[in-house]
């Protein structure tokens, strides 16, 4: 994900040296923010996995230079400026949010459908439930507990990014059943032998 990141960032920095040699009045400055740098941003979000310091490095050149041409405080609080207008915010859209957003529509979406994409989040749901050794849907376990068994890869990302927050996974999908009658899940036995 180094590539894409650096690509991002090489987008924002054009965008930034764009919009600091140009006069442009808050208006056109906030509807440039949103609907070109930010939509070039959230474009590569589904595909990609972003690690934590990630979105404040593509971010921090954008916000700095984009906020005072929308007169807006370079300063805000982040909480607030990625807050919805509902909540009072200044709904400027986290790119970490839309991600995990983006992640889970795909899987909601191709969860139903016969595409290759359904094939791609079925085996790599079974390779977790496999890894994991627990007939307990993966979604309905703590990341923070279980996320060291499940090697790196699309959906534990996307695993633990829901998982500090109250949504769940569930149906044909979310359940990987033995795929032979007397299969049995290790961890299972081992927690529950008497």
């Amino acid at each position: 994900m180094e590539d894409q990141v650096e690509a991002m960032q090489a987008k924002v920095a054009k965008w930034v040296d764009d919009i600091q040699t140009k006069r442009i009045n808050a208006t056109n400055a906030w509807c440039c923010l949103n609907s070109t740098i930010m939509k070039t941003l959230e474009y590569p979000l589904m595909a990609t996995t972003l690690t934590e310091e990630d979105p404040g490095a593509i971010m921090w050149p954008l916000l700095q230079a984009a906020l005072p041409k929308c007169r807006v405080q370079k300063r805000f609080p982040r909480k607030v400026m990625f807050g919805t207008k509902q909540s009072q915010g200044i709904d400027i859209p986290s790119i970490t949010v839309t991600q995990t957003v983006q992640h889970i529509q795909a899987i909601i979406k191709h969860g139903h459908q016969s595409s290759p994409s359904h094939d791609l989040h079925l085996h790599n749901m079974e390779a977790i439930q496999c890894h994991m050794g627990s007939k307990i849907p993966f979604w309905e376990l703590p990341f923070q507990l279980h996320g060291g068994l499940v090697p790196e890869g699309w959906m534990k990302f996307t695993w633990q990014h829901l998982s500090p927050t109250s949504l769940t996974l569930q149906g044909p999908l979310a359940v990987v059943a033995p795929k032979r009658q007397r299969d049995v899940f290790v961890i299972d036995v081992l927690v529950h032998e008497d």
